[in-house]
């Protein structure tokens, strides 16, 4: 299995996924766009990888899956991460705080609520492994957000908390 299939099990958790493919929100977030830290804990249960898999791989291969499992906070306890990241109007029109081209592509989501200050988005991902969850972001101020995302697997969990603060309206160029 390719690292990128690994990190797509629990990318709607770990990239704060965000509303690809819905029509425009009625009521975007009130966060303002530009430049944002956005600080994430973590935390997963079980096998994010099926045992059978991880048997059938050459041992470098599966040291290397291992590896990044453990670095990613697989049976470990709370993994914590800090990302900078781009959000536009777009983005938000979407329903989304983060970038288009960062969305998993295996996935639909369907806003349930969205008002300026909450919004709640549940999601299926029909990748490898399949996984279903949801997403709920909560607008402190138009600088701050917080909120919390869990994901289900067929193998596991991940449930992650999650804080955005504006750094402002510039992005920076090159890799968020």
């Amino acid at each position: 299995m390719s690292k990128s299939t690994m990190f797509g099990m629990a990318a709607a958790a770990c990239l704060l996924t965000g509303a690809a493919g819905l029509a425009l929100a009625a009521e975007p977030l009130n966060i303002k766009p530009g430049q944002w830290e956005m600080s994430t804990t973590t935390q997963m249960s079980g096998a994010m990888m099926p045992p059978d898999i991880l048997a059938r791989m050459p041992p470098e291969q599966r040291a290397r899956i291992e590896a990044t499992l453990k670095q990613h906070g697989v049976g470990a306890g709370a993994h914590p991460n800090t990302t900078k990241t781009c959000v536009t109007k777009e983005d938000l029109l979407r329903g989304s705080v983060h970038a288009e081209k960062e969305q998993d592509k295996s996935c639909e989501y369907r806003v349930v609520t969205q008002t300026a200050t909450h919004m709640e988005t549940h999601f299926h991902c029909a990748g490898n492994p399949a996984r279903d969850g949801e997403m709920k972001m909560e607008a402190v101020s138009p600088e701050e957000f917080k909120g919390a995302i869990q994901v289900t697997t067929p193998n596991g969990k991940v449930n992650v908390t999650l804080n955005g603060h504006w750094l402002g309206a510039a992005c920076s160029k090159g890799k968020d």
